[in-house]
């Protein structure tokens, strides 16, 4: 049976999910303005994106057992908590000494909702709806990261350094994380209140079907060799790809694009990921044996975008921000839309593995191409 409540827990989740993205990001597209006010420097911004993955890889197998074991509702709810915990601690003080630490303490909690907010959207998608509705279900909640992220980069955009003297954008900043922690606040609140595991009864034969427990399903999965296969070149692409897109403000630094010009490429870039990862979800679900060439194209295209965006910013062919925009939109808008297929594909392969289980592994590279690209940021302004 298939309930009118799916769209509810489809709204929740996306809000949570999105909220969550929007912490992790935070100090990016504002990298400028935090500079102005705290005296922090790219790598200290880098650090906190870099929290992430971090705190991602050890925390993933430990919540996939929480949510095989005891289910959506008290693991989401959890990972809703350190979001919110995550984001108000950051609201406790403005002195300089002492805000850098408080914000890593921050970052790190925030983080380790990662694997809730981006493995569980498969598992939210398999129990609420019917199998010709998933990939776009699961399109939607993982949109909204993208959706969020795009919020965020016009916070960048309206909160530019120039104008404003150091000890306003300090009062500034803390004004958007008391927003920000109000916000998870009220999710929060609404969770708690109600947000069911399951459904009463399942909406497919398929999700009424009782799934491997913990140990047999990581049996299954690490002798899956098509799964790794998939996992890697999801991984590579997509952490790769957040790594880059949450360090814009920093990454365009060197040619000399404003704050407000970066709001508007990061804006845009996440807007059109937003759109066409849904479009394409839905194609996905009405040709489900189509995936492969699906993500086919969309790699060879994203590959031709990418390659003008660096020849761009390494002045190989004439910089110009128009370029610059153009090639970083394209490029977002088409590797964006192969998360959610590569999502359902997996969940396809692996069955009967639990969806959470196979999401949070799916994901577990892309943390580590996310560590190592953030983690040259580092080493390269130590240099």
């Amino acid at each position: 049976q298939v309930y009118k409540k799916r769209w509810y827990m489809l709204f929740m989740f996306s809000a949570f999910a999105g909220i969550q993205a929007l912490v992790w990001i935070f100090w990016g597209p504002i990298a400028a303005t935090t500079e102005h006010a705290f005296g922090w420097k790219d790598s200290d911004i880098a650090f906190f994106n870099n929290w992430g993955p971090i705190t991602f890889i050890p925390m993933a197998l430990p919540l996939a057992w929480l949510t095989d074991r005891k289910g959506l509702r008290p693991t989401v709810i959890t990972g809703m908590v350190l979001v919110t915990v995550g984001s108000g601690i950051k609201c406790i003080t403005t002195n300089p000494d002492y805000i850098l630490w408080i914000t890593h303490i921050g970052q790190a909690l925030n983080g380790m909702a990662g694997p809730i907010a981006m493995g569980t959207t498969t598992t939210v998608s398999a129990v609420w709806f019917p199998p010709d509705q998933r990939a776009t279900a699961t399109s939607i909640m993982y949109s909204s990261q993208s959706f969020l992220i795009a919020i965020s980069f016009i916070l960048g955009k309206g909160y530019s350094p120039l104008g404003f003297s150091r000890l306003k954008s300090t009062f500034l900043l803390v004004d958007i994380c008391i927003l920000v922690f109000g916000i998870c606040g009220v999710i929060l609140i609404t969770m708690v209140l109600h947000f069911p595991s399951k459904p009463k009864h399942p909406p497919s034969n398929s999700a009424s079907k009782i799934r491997l427990d913990y140990i047999a399903g990581m049996k299954q999965l690490i002798r899956n060799r098509q799964f790794w296969l998939v996992a890697l070149i999801y991984g590579t692409s997509t952490g790769t790809r957040d790594a880059w897109s949450s360090m814009l403000d920093v990454n365009f630094k060197a040619h000399h694009v404003s704050q407000v010009q970066v709001g508007w490429i990061g804006f845009v870039s996440a807007m059109a990921a937003v759109i066409s990862t849904i479009i394409i979800a839905r194609f996905a679900d009405i040709y489900k044996r189509k995936m492969k060439l699906f993500l086919i194209f969309l790699f060879i295209s994203t590959t031709v975008m990418y390659v003008w965006l660096v020849l761009t910013l390494l002045d190989i062919l004439t910089f110009n921000t128009k370029s610059l925009f153009a090639s970083n939109v394209l490029a977002s808008l088409l590797n964006g839309a192969t998360s959610p297929i590569f999502y359902e594909l997996c969940c396809e392969i692996t069955y009967p593995v639990d969806e959470c289980i196979t999401s949070v592994i799916l994901t577990l590279p892309s943390s580590i191409a996310s560590l190592i690209s953030l983690g040259t940021i580092l080493r390269t302004e130590d240099w």
